[in-house]
């Protein structure tokens, strides 16, 4: 019989209850477990989650193996959480066999604000840092991130190029190279107009920055001055006073004035100071007074003597210096008037220094803290600026009275006197001593060597300026040739830390008419030490090492001179005669040919070819130039030899 098979009842037991349960913790399990064989794919190729109910919103993938799962009827029928819907049918494509590509493994997604956020210890067995916004998964460089190619940023980068043109030709002028200065500003300004055309291309022609065209044909008009450009300077310049966006263009004037006056054209270069001094605000007083000091000096190219005088006399009123003091004692100097002579100098005296006093830079100091001081700012440029200063103060003052000495009083002594008097009575006292050596140079001018002499001997033992008094009286009686006491007075050298070399070159100079070479190669060398191109101490030193036997040293000493002190003819003369001492015969015939040419006439060069060339052998043309000269007893004698020796071969 057949059987009847009898189905399960519709409701269930709780046995299949259980089995039930059984049943979906086993999937669960294979779900999970299928999750973590499943190597995770590209951002492009994710596939849609699968939710859990009842489970963390933690996004899941299927897993192959869920499929597998027995299920039971129910199960078939109804499906369970993990089919309803939110399954993404497959591709056939075994994702766990996919090949390998070259891009990054991708990191987690995005967590929500369920699972909570921070640092995990270990995350599928590694240690991944703390990077909730996943910036470690970008591959994009930050510079190219940060790369901006937008017009603004290439504008900057042209005004960026621009001035550092600017500041490269400022440089090279500085350093002297005017031709590479001019190229660079040629090239700033080819980029500043560049510059300009990206501006309107891009929109932005409203917001040009005018001071950078304004830097730019400063610097180019700058340059082309310097570079004696004077015709491209001045139309550079009017290019930027006519353009009124450019603030205080007109200073600019002051600058196209002075080229003016380069070129020799003296009326534009007065208008052009006064059209800047018309526009000069009053407020800028040191400016104006500038420019009226220019003005003057116009004036004073042009004779026009009483209008500098108006002017130079209102400077001395107002903003007093020593150039302008200086300028107005030669302009009174050059109208012979006593009274405002005495008066321009008078007020030359009463300029301020301004520099503080000169003892705190001596490293002679009382306490070690303050020679450490005076060490420390000894070479400082405040001090370079008060030395400059003091300097240029010393050499107005000392110019004025040797231009106004000679006429303030009826002869030249008195006139010192009263200008001496004159320094005493001011701040600039210590220069008295530098004055009354000034008046004994003016009486060796006149041939007066008594009145010279006595007025050094004044000032013998005075301890600030016993080393020129010393030099000076040295120097007097070595002319008159009474070597015993100029020796005496150069020898001061060896008993005061002269740092003059001068001073040395007269104490070498006695030596060496003393014989005694070697001291005095010592003595040329010390005073190069302080003068390297000290043409005496060169010179002198050249004849101490030829007369000592030191030829070679001798030739270096005359070969350092070069350009018109190699064309002087003693120096001519030295090489010649050094070279022939040499034994360099040819050398030393060019060395007198160019020697003749400088001095045709010279009876001891024309001597000493004639024996050179006798020397070499060449009788002929010995005779030729001994013939030249015939003067000398000893150019006598060559020549009656040689005029034995023709006879001789004749009577032979």
């Amino acid at each position: 019989m057949t059987s009847v098979l009898q189905t399960e009842p519709e409701f269930k037991t709780q046995e299949s209850v259980k089995a039930q349960e059984f049943d979906m913790n086993f999937l669960n399990e294979q779900e999970e477990k299928g999750k973590r064989d499943i190597p995770e794919m590209g951002r492009l190729s994710t596939p849609k989650p699968i939710m859990h109910l009842g489970s963390s919103t933690e996004f899941q993938r299927p897993s192959p193996e869920s499929s597998n799962v027995p299920k039971s009827r129910r199960h078939s029928r109804m499906g369970n959480s993990s089919s309803m819907g939110l399954f993404k049918p497959s591709t056939g494509l075994n994702v766990r066999h996919r090949p390998m590509t070259g891009a990054e493994p991708p990191v987690n997604r995005p967590m929500t604000a369920v699972r909570g956020a921070g640092y995990t210890s270990s995350h599928g067995g590694r240690r991944t840092p703390f990077d909730p916004l996943h910036e470690g998964a970008q591959s994009t460089n930050i510079s190219e991130l940060q790369k901006d190619d937008s017009p603004e940023e290439r504008i900057r980068q042209q005004e960026a190029k621009i001035m550092q043109l600017i500041e490269e030709a400022c440089v090279a002028q500085a350093e002297g190279e005017n031709k590479v200065a001019l190229t660079k500003a040629k090239e700033a300004s080819n980029k500043e107009r560049s510059l300009i055309r990206m501006q309107e291309q891009s929109g932005m022609g409203d917001h040009h920055n005018i001071d950078l065209t304004y830097a730019v044909l400063f610097t180019l008009a700058n340059q082309y001055a310097a570079n004696e450009l004077y015709t491209e300077a001045l139309n550079t310049y009017q290019m930027i006073t006519k353009n009124r966006m450019f603030s205080n263009a007109y200073r600019l004037k002051v600058n196209m004035g002075n080229i003016y006056f380069k070129q020799g054209q003296y009326q534009k270069a007065v208008k052009m100071f006064r059209m800047a001094l018309d526009q000069v605000p009053s407020s800028q007083k040191c400016l104006r007074i500038k420019i009226m000091h220019n003005i003057a000096m116009v004036f004073i190219q042009t004779g026009q003597l009483e209008e500098a005088l108006g002017g130079l006399e209102y400077i001395m009123s107002e903003a007093p210096s020593h150039r302008a003091g200086l300028h107005l004692v030669a302009c009174c100097r050059a109208t012979e008037d006593r009274e405002r002579m005495r008066a321009a100098f008078s007020l030359l005296l009463a300029v301020p220094l301004d520099v503080e006093d000169e003892e705190k830079y001596h490293l002679e100091q009382d306490s070690p803290e303050d020679a450490l001081i005076a060490k420390a700012i000894q070479d400082d440029d405040l001090h370079k600026y008060e030395t400059k200063r003091r300097q240029d103060a010393e050499y107005c003052i000392l110019t004025a009275a040797k231009l106004i000495a000679p006429f303030v009083e009826d002869n030249f002594s008195s006139g010192y006197d009263w200008c001496v008097n004159a320094v005493k009575n001011s701040e600039y006292a210590r220069l008295a001593a530098n004055l009354e050596i000034n008046k004994a140079v003016m009486h060796l001018k006149e041939d007066q060597l008594n009145e010279a002499i006595q007025a050094l001997k004044i000032y013998e033992k005075d301890s600030n300026i016993v080393v020129s008094a010393a030099v000076n009286l040295s120097f007097i009686y070595y002319l008159q040739g009474d070597f015993d006491n100029a020796l005496k007075y150069a020898e001061i050298v060896k008993k005061v830390d002269v740092k003059d070399a001068n001073a040395y070159v007269n104490y070498g100079a006695c030596l060496l008419e003393k014989g005694q070479m070697e001291e005095a190669v010592s003595a040329f060398e010390k005073a190069l030490e302080y003068d390297p191109v000290h043409f005496e101490a060169i010179y002198n030193l050249g004849i101490a090492l030829k007369r000592a036997g030191h030829y070679d040293e001798a030739m270096d000493c005359y070969q350092r001179f070069s350009g018109s002190l190699a064309l002087l003819p003693e120096v001519a003369y030295q090489t010649a005669d050094t070279l022939a001492l040499l034994g360099d015969g040819d050398a030393a015939v060019d060395a007198f040919h160019r020697l003749l040419g400088l001095r045709s006439s010279d009876a001891a060069a024309l001597k000493k070819l004639g024996e050179l060339c006798d020397r070499l052998g060449d009788r002929r043309q010995a005779h030729h130039w001994y013939s030249e000269v015939h003067v000398k007893a000893t150019v006598l004698y060559h020549l009656g030899l040689d005029q034995v020796s023709a006879q001789s071969k004749k009577t032979l």
